[in-house]
């Protein structure tokens, strides 16, 4: 692969976590509930680590 034209100028993270819970006693009481949380990360402090990561890979023919 040639990455030699590739420059990272961002990178972005998004983790969908989805959380359920029930309690209660069968038959008698029962309750249930649900939470779904979305989490978006930037990620600019490690783009230029990438970059230059990214010219190593492709100085050494990878």
């Amino acid at each position: 692969m040639n990455f030699g034209l590739a420059e990272i100028e961002e990178m972005r993270l998004e983790l969908n976590l989805k959380i359920t819970g029930k309690a209660g006693l069968p038959v008698l009481a029962e309750t249930a509930t649900e939470r779904s949380f979305t989490i978006n990360l930037l990620l600019d402090a490690i783009v230029g680590e990438l970059n230059n990561i990214v010219a190593l890979l492709d100085a050494i023919g990878v």
